[in-house]
């Protein structure tokens, strides 16, 4: 990842969705919603951030995922 983190979701059921960008020690550094998703691409701008290790996590109404990104 360098400038742009794109994040594809594909949901059966239409739900709303919350992102959530942490730095390793738990810090939250970027929230942000949607609503009513089945499909989406969401690009979230991270050349303001500095090189680093970030965890994303998509929680919706049934289950959240956390995934480590790796800013360079």
């Amino acid at each position: 990842t360098s400038d742009y983190l794109n994040v594809n979701l594909a949901l059966e059921n239409a739900t709303d969705v919350q992102y959530v960008l942490t730095d390793l020690s738990g810090k939250i550094i970027h929230i942000e919603k949607s609503f009513n998703v089945t499909d989406e691409v969401k690009t979230f701008d991270v050349s303001k951030y500095p090189a680093g290790v970030f965890l994303l996590n998509v929680i919706t109404n049934d289950a959240s995922t956390t995934k480590r990104i790796v800013k360079k």
